[in-house]
């Protein structure tokens, strides 16, 4: 009853929307994806901006076009999308195979991206087979749940792992985050004199570029930094917050004032079967000529070992 027959009308018609959201459910991120996205439109931004987008002008052709087989085309779209809607047991696992934390298609489209764009085979794990194992399975309480076939669980354990290695050795790498500071600057500065409202959609990877270009030859500081690591600010991973006290002790022994970005420091258990978790660390950024103070001041008041980008 609430599972569409494989192969009917029906089914073929949610299988028409279910594109259709996949398509859009990332209409709404910045230039660069996330990178500055807490600094232009505030965290999870990217997600009001897509719904935005999926409400707007341009949009009510395809709406229009839709409401012939679909009944309320958009909201069917904005329902699936919204991680926060109330959802029937079928619109929630629509829900999970766009957006799932274990086989949702947005991740397993990023990691091999990523893993392509990079040359890290890290983020390279068997996807077909993924997709052709996963089932729906009714759980504990008998709802239905996205889930997959015994003969699945190898590749879903790559998938993961694929995932914990790829934070480890790219995107929780601190050389990496010493690039998204100055990468997340730079935008945060081009937005500045935007109109989010009329301009937002309009705005690309390649103006980001052509500004970057263009501000290092004015001497601009952050894009500078982008090519050259001595003006880079070395970031530097905790796993602890530092107090008050602490950054206006760092703040007395350096040369330069302190940039301080707090990540939430969580740990995502990724499988009960791996023993790994994803953690995210705290990330203070320094200059390159107060490295040295830095780490030696957090030896002395920090138990845990810090790992800095040096390359």
């Amino acid at each position: 009853g609430m599972i569409p027959a494989f192969g009917s009308e029906e089914h073929s018609r949610w299988r028409q929307l279910l594109r259709i959201a996949a398509l859009c459910h990332d209409l709404g991120h910045l230039p660069f994806s996330h990178t500055a996205e807490t600094l232009v439109v505030g965290e999870k931004g990217h997600e009001k901006w897509t719904y935005r987008a999926l409400k707007s002008s341009a949009f009510s052709p395809i709406w229009q076009a839709l409401q012939a087989t679909f009944e309320d085309p958009e909201n069917r779209v904005l329902t699936i999308l919204d991680p926060s809607a109330s959802k029937s047991a079928w619109e929630a696992i629509l829900h999970a195979i766009i957006a799932g934390d274990l086989f949702g298609s947005d991740r397993i489209d990023y990691l091999l991206r990523d893993a392509r764009a990079t040359g890290l085979s890290y983020g390279l794990f068997d996807y077909h087979q993924l997709i052709q194992t996963l089932q729906i399975l009714p759980d504990k309480k008998m709802a239905i749940r996205l889930g997959l076939d015994e003969e699945g669980m190898p590749a879903c354990e790559s998938l993961l792992l694929a995932r914990y290695f790829m934070h480890k050795r790219l995107y929780q790498y601190p050389t990496i985050q010493s690039y998204h500071f100055h990468l997340a600057r730079i935008i945060k500065k081009f937005f500045s004199n935007k109109n989010l409202e009329t301009e937002f959609f309009s705005i690309s990877d390649a103006d980001i570029l052509h500004a970057i270009k263009q501000w290092r030859r004015e001497g601009d500081v952050d894009a500078n930094a982008l090519f050259n690591k001595k003006e880079r600010v070395h970031a530097i991973a905790l796993s602890t917050v530092l107090t008050k006290e602490h950054l206006a002790s760092l703040k007395r022994i350096t040369k330069s004032p302190y940039m301080w970005h707090e990540t939430p420091n969580t740990k995502t258990p990724l499988l009960h079967s791996l023993p790994i978790n994803i953690e995210f660390p705290h990330w203070l950024y320094v200059e390159h000529s107060d490295v040295a103070s830095v780490k030696e001041y957090l030896r002395y008041t920090h138990e845990e070992n810090c790992s800095t980008s040096s390359k």
